[in-house]
């Protein structure tokens, strides 16, 4: 049997399906609080054009690469986005660097759990 165009991009976007179909990640923020109570926000899987807007942001630098990251990534209950591209502008300049590096690292690790099992994503 001879490999197509079509059975090869049924199977890549099957895979695709699957990496959609997991759980999302849930991410605390007890720094930055809402009515007393930490910050929650959720992570769920990229797809290649977020990865690659990403990484393009943090080729420039690594401030820019992680608040595209949280621009890009983090997500309310209901899976809607929590940040727009102008708000970049007060994540830069109103927001303390090192916590909101630390919450950039933790989405950056959830993207660990979409990748393989818990096994896998601590390197066993």
């Amino acid at each position: 049997m001879t490999l197509t165009r079509e059975a090869a991009k049924a199977a890549m976007m099957e895979h695709y399906k699957g990496y959609l179909a997991k759980p999302r990640v849930k991410i605390e923020v007890p720094e930055w609080l809402i009515d007393g109570k930490a910050l929650v926000f959720y992570v769920g899987p990229q797809n290649l054009q977020t990865k690659g807007a990403i990484r393009t942001a943090a080729l420039k630098s690594e401030i820019e690469g992680i608040t595209a990251c949280m621009i890009a990534r983090a997500e309310n209950e209901e899976g809607k986005k929590l940040f727009i591209p102008p708000d970049r502008s007060w994540m830069l300049t109103a927001v303390h660097p090192d916590t909101f590096s630390k919450v950039a690292s933790k989405i950056l690790d959830a993207d660990a759990t979409f990748d393989g099992t818990p096994e896998e994503a601590e390197g066993n």
